[in-house]
């Protein structure tokens, strides 16, 4: 189904919330980076996921990437699938969020 268009409030907790898993995004993209002996530059991976009732995250997917690399595709889910929005009042929804990557200089 497509995903639905947040509202401001939903998407500043989105944000919010995502940025403290920053770190575990940034340790994903290291990995990577190393892996390529430095040979990556900053990209966007496009991730979709279900937010459940409970505020956890479920069925997370890349559907886009500027990256072909499926460890760290594996790695940016299993951070995403940790995540747990505290407060969460709303129903159910799929979200799509971009992750932005930038090459630490």
């Amino acid at each position: 189904g497509a995903a639905i268009t947040a509202d401001d409030d939903f998407q500043n907790l989105l944000n919010d919330t995502l940025n403290l898993h920053q770190r575990f995004l940034e340790k994903c993209f290291i990995k990577l980076y190393e892996k390529q002996k430095g040979a990556v530059t900053g990209g966007i991976v496009n991730t979709r996921f279900k937010i459940n009732k409970k505020g956890s995250i479920e069925n997370v997917e890349i559907t886009r990437s500027d990256y072909d690399d499926n460890d760290f595709h594996l790695c940016v889910e299993e951070v995403f699938s940790r995540v747990q929005f505290k407060a969460y009042k709303n129903s159910a929804r799929t979200v799509d969020f971009p992750v932005q990557i930038q090459v630490p200089l």
